[in-house]
């Protein structure tokens, strides 16, 4: 089934929630980059396949800058940016590779970059 995992505090606004089926979420302790502690709510998701690119959509305009949300279908991944939406077929190393800097440039820390296909 696709699923995916986005950071409650990373959204503006939680109307995209409509297009979610919540499955689980898990408080996260994390140092930002100054080393200051934080808590993340971290919410995991199933959706409908067909709703894909359009929930695609409704991150790219939710997120605050400098978080990311991954979400995935069988064959492709998708990780979303504030204003940004990037898709690949799994195993695209070079897709992945491309999207990694894009998050870098975007002020996501290399160590949070790390999303699973």
């Amino acid at each position: 089934m696709p699923s995916g995992v986005y950071i409650k505090e990373s959204l503006c606004d939680f109307s995209v929630d409509e297009l979610l089926s919540v499955t689980a979420t898990q408080e996260e302790h994390t140092e930002n980059s100054i080393g200051e502690s934080q808590l993340w709510t971290l919410v995991y998701f199933n959706f409908n396949q067909e709703d894909a690119d359009s929930l695609s959509g409704r991150f790219s305009l939710e997120l605050k800058p400098g978080f990311y949300v991954d979400f995935h279908t069988d064959e492709v991944v998708y990780i979303i940016f504030s204003g940004r939406s990037f898709k690949y077929n799994k195993g695209d190393i070079q897709a992945r590779k491309e999207i990694i800097r894009y998050g870098l440039l975007q002020g996501v820390p290399q160590n949070q970059l790390d999303w699973t296909e």
